[in-house]
Order: C-alpha cells, then structure tokens, then sequence
C-alpha cells in the first residue's frame, strides 16, 4: 500500500483548544510521492510485538516499539472492533513491513499517512481472516485514525484534495472540476541537518500569536478549477514566520526555489521541507535540479499532485 506524503497549500492555525489540540483550518494536497506498507500473514514462531510482526528498512522505527504510529494504528483498529463486539477478541497473526522513503519532520504528514495505510490494510486483512467480525463503518475507521494523530483521518479519506478543520478530525473532499496538469510540478528541499519537532513549532505559533483568518474563498476556487497561479494570494501558512525566525536558513531555500522560477514557495506544514510549485515552462531541468540540491547543500525530489 502506497502511504502517500500530503502539502497545506493553506495552514491557518486558529488559537488554542480546552482540549489542549490546536484549532486550524487548512487546505491539503496529496502528493506522488510515498512510503510503502506491507501487511502480509506471519508464519513464524514469535511476532516482535504479540500478534504483530513488524519490520521496517529505518531500524529506528523497529526501535519505536508500540509508539510507532503504525502499531498505534493498527490497535486502534483492534480497540474498535472490541468495543464492536463486546467481548475478548483473538487476532490472528500478521507481518507489517515499512518501507520508508519520505523524510521525516518535515512537514509532509509521513508517520500520519503509515498510520492511516496500517489502520486500512489491517482493518480489510482482519475482515478476510475473520469473517465473523462485525463491519466497521467510516466514521468508526475515522475515530480510530483521529485517536492516532490529527492528520491521520485527512489520509482515510483518499482524497487529492481537502479541506480540513478542527485539530484535524473535520475534514471534506475538494472535487476538483478542472484539473490542470500544469501547475502539478512540485519541488521539495530539505536541509538534512534541521529537524523540526510539530510539538515545537505549534509552541512558537502560540507563544508568538501567529494566527490568522482562512479565506474561505480557496477551497472553493480550488473545486472551481482555478490553477495555483490564479491563488496563490490564499496559499499562506502560519507556521512559516516562526519557524524561519528559528531556522533563517530555510528563507533562503524559499527564495532559491522562487529564484529558479517557482511561482510559489512556501513552508512544508510545520516544516521543516520547502516546496517550490512550478508550471510545465519553468520547471528547472534534471541537471539543473542536480546544480541547485548540490549549491544549496540539501535534498531534494520532484513530485506532482495525486
């Protein structure tokens, strides 16, 4: 299964909550670029973590134990269907392999995504080795995500693009009209050596009272067809002033991808990834794109919307 990373072409954070989340507001894209999760039945003698084998190309994640979002998602999905029945339940089983390629704090909801393909797979992989399971509706499924992280029930939905509020939970689909292939060339940089915790940005965002006000025109705009050149006034992230405060080099790569003929450049979520949004005519080549990773001394991928 295909853990797909995600972009907020808009990120409004809305203040505090009593319940200790904070309220946004926030228009998300997936994007052509993923980790890659396996769940497969365990024939061996002891699974690593009781019913679940779990491995992984990162030892750090294997490492995590019943932290890992992934396991997190998958007993989310064995919590609800007890509550379901009611009654002690066997889980026969299974091998969860990640493959990770996304990198990590960056902004790019990677660990949200793992979770929300392990609480999918695992959820249908139950029901064929246990027919007599009881059936687990969507909102059920997105409760489970939701209890595993905010931005895991924005993934359930398997949508391109969404509209999302609350602390992550309220989420619609953006069915898009019009599709223009052009304005789907992304560049995304990430400095290896920074590192940004969301626990931390989401502290600086309130500590400095970084909100503002989500126009409500862009998403419409968005499921109108209007391309990302037309919008880019609504593409505003709250995240961006602090964290550049913290980080002054992560401005620099925004403005490197904007000086290669980026129309837009903005803060991955809570960072710390930059993403440059390009038409088809001023996409650098590949061996430009190789000249600009290696000037700036970063990483960097070329990607397109879902």
């Amino acid at each position: 299964m295909h853990c797909p990373a995600k972009l907020n072409l808009s990120l409004h954070v809305l203040g505090n909550r009593a319940d200790g989340f904070s309220e946004l507001d926030s228009v998300v894209a997936l994007i052509d670029w993923h980790d890659e999760l396996t769940i497969s039945d365990y024939e061996g003698d002891s699974p690593s973590h009781g019913d679940v084998h779990f491995t992984s190309n990162d030892p750090a994640l294997e490492a995590l134990g019943e932290d890992n979002l992934v396991l997190r998602g998958i007993r989310a999905v064995q919590a609800r269907f007890q509550k379901k029945h009611q009654t002690p339940l066997v889980f026969p089983p299974v091998h969860v392999h990640l493959e990770k390629c996304l990198p990590y704090q960056a902004g790019l909801g990677s660990a949200s995504s793992n979770a929300a393909s392990a609480i999918k797979g695992y959820y249908k992989g139950m029901r064929r080795l246990m027919p007599e399971l009881k059936k687990l509706s969507s909102p059920e499924l997105g409760f489970a995500g939701a209890s595993v992280g905010s931005d895991v029930p924005l993934f359930l939905l398997e949508k391109s693009f969404i509209h999302m509020q609350g602390r992550g939970e309220r989420i619609q689909a953006i069915e898009r009209y019009v599709f223009n292939f052009q304005e789907a060339q992304l560049l995304i940089l990430k400095a290896e050596h920074i590192a940004i915790s969301t626990k931390d940005a989401y502290a600086w965002v309130h500590e400095a009272n970084a909100y503002s006000t989500p126009d409500r025109n862009f998403a419409s705009l968005l499921a109108r067809g209007y391309p990302l050149t037309d919008l880019t006034k609504y593409m505003h992230n709250d995240f961006e002033g602090v964290v550049f405060e913290k980080h002054p080099e992560l401005r620099g790569l925004k403005n490197a991808l904007l000086d290669a003929g980026a129309f837009h450049a903005m803060l991955c979520g809570s960072g710390s990834a930059i993403v440059g949004f390009f038409d088809r005519d001023t996409m650098p080549s590949p061996v430009e794109r190789d000249l600009l990773a290696t000037s700036l001394g970063v990483k960097l991928w070329q990607t397109t919307f879902l």
